[in-house]
């Protein structure tokens, strides 16, 4: 078996054939040296495997669905301390719907968070949506997606004797699919999108332009090639604190917006939020379940929702991903890779820890988990930072033919606004919060006390 090198990833464009979704355990990498004359950094370490994985064959709107999931851990390549996952997911099987879910936790008890959040909704949707007693009433998808989130946060702050939620949190991502309509509600930077033939109208648009630089290189790098032409439409949006509605109520709830800076003054990451006077909590979106500290300035569990009908003839899948996804592919290539793989990929969820992982023994959403952890080695080589928890949970939706098109007129409403991000007041003047020591802070969704410390 060959090892995970970073010879494998050449920079020269390249078109990927079925052939090299290959993905060995043992991985060797080299750290790129952060002072001139310095060497660069050769480390070998053994990759994780999933601590979930599933793969569903349902029948639902007299349709056949077929839903993956897999959760991923992440892993310091430098085995200095213990990375917990903080991912978790889930999916519910109910009475003509399916209830979908990913969650980020972020803080020293994200991942008791995440957990919680999954096993909330469990108990919320089979009181609430699945029991027989509610079911034959009028269903109110987005009152329901409403009232989960926010119960959610309300009963999690109320289990805090339990679990520390001051200056921890997690993103939530929910999907719920009834009768031919993709329901979303979100709370962070965790995504949903929609894989297509044809191009819808956007619904939202929230990624951000640096990051389509960043992951434009990557792209080039690692492309998936189609005959066909596929077409991507974002469900979800990204809740960062420099769009103009979020960056508006954080200030003026007291909370200020800023980079992090190294020691060298370089502005580097996303934009964070802090306490004013405060190198806390330094999140990196506007809304959390949890974060008791950062309800206090401006930071919410409002979710955003947003509806779309489904056409079966020409919408292929929809994917939900935590940000360890959506750091190293962007909604193009996972759409790409998706479809590339699918039809090759194994229709069962393997267990078995092997020393290789390959488009013949994984599910989809395995194989889609594996792609962008291999991309994270670049992100690693380059930056010194450990690999990120990267889940999905990839929906395959029915095939049918053009006479049996479901809700074919219909368009999404509830249509968030696209993002215009909103240019910091001053910003390339303001002092920014150091780097005293780093694990993440490029990339991970919190800064706490431990790792910032406020530049003077």
């Amino acid at each position: 078996m060959g090892s995970c090198s970073s010879h494998l990833r050449p920079n020269a464009l390249v078109t990927l054939q079925l052939g090299i979704y290959t993905y060995p355990r043992d991985c060797t990498i080299c750290i790129k040296a952060s002072e001139t004359g310095q060497e660069n950094e050769s480390i070998d370490f053994r990759l994780t495997d999933p601590i979930n994985l599933r793969y569903d064959t349902l029948l639902i709107f007299n349709s056949k669905i077929i839903i993956s999931e897999c959760v991923l851990p992440g892993v310091d390549p430098r085995d200095t301390y213990l990375k917990k996952c903080q991912d978790s997911a889930l999916v519910l099987i109910g009475k003509e719907c399916i209830l979908t879910g990913v969650f980020d936790g972020h803080g020293s008890h994200g991942d008791l968070i995440a957990d919680y959040c999954a096993s909330y909704a469990k108990t919320f949707f089979k009181t609430n949506w699945n029991d027989s007693s509610v079911i034959f009433k009028q269903p109110d998808p987005i009152g329901f997606l409403r009232e989960l989130c926010m119960n959610c946060d309300s009963a999690l702050i109320d289990y805090d004797a339990k679990i520390d939620c001051t200056n921890s949190g997690s993103t939530a991502v929910f999907v719920l699919l009834h009768n031919a309509i993709a329901y979303t509600a979100s709370i962070g930077n965790s995504r949903a999108m929609l894989a297509s033939i044809v191009k819808h109208e956007k619904i939202i648009d929230s990624t951000l332009q640096d990051d389509l630089i960043k992951l434009k290189k990557m792209h080039h790098r690692r492309k998936s090639s189609l005959s066909k032409t596929l077409h991507t439409l974002q469900l979800t949006k990204d809740q960062i604190p420099e769009d103009p509605e979020e960056y508006n109520r954080l200030t003026e709830s007291g909370a200020k917006v800023r980079r992090i800076i190294d020691d060298k003054g370089n502005k580097i990451g996303p934009y964070r939020v802090w306490k004013r006077g405060c190198n806390y909590p330094g999140l990196a979106m506007s809304r959390s379940i949890g974060d008791t500290i950062a309800k206090e300035i401006g930071i919410i569990s409002d979710p955003i929702i947003t509806d779309y009908s489904l056409n079966f003839s020409q919408d292929l899948f929809i994917v939900l991903a935590t940000d360890g996804i959506w750091n190293s592919m962007d909604n193009e290539d996972v759409s790409n890779f998706v479809e590339v793989c699918r039809m090759y990929s194994a229709k069962t969820a393997n267990k078995e820890n092997t020393r290789e992982v390959n488009v013949r023994t994984a599910c989809i959403a395995q194989l889609l988990c594996e792609e962008a952890r291999f991309r994270w080695l670049s992100i690693v080589e380059e930056d010194n930072v450990p690999i990120d928890d990267i889940s999905c949970i990839v929906i395959e939706l029915p095939k049918l033919t053009i006479n049996k098109q479901v809700s074919l007129k219909r368009k999404a409403t509830n249509r968030a606004k696209a993002i215009e991000t909103v240019k910091i007041p001053g910003d390339e003047n303001l002092p920014g919060v150091y780097v005293k020591a780093s694990k993440d802070p490029k990339r991970s969704s919190m800064c706490s006390e431990d790792f910032v410390a406020q530049k003077k």
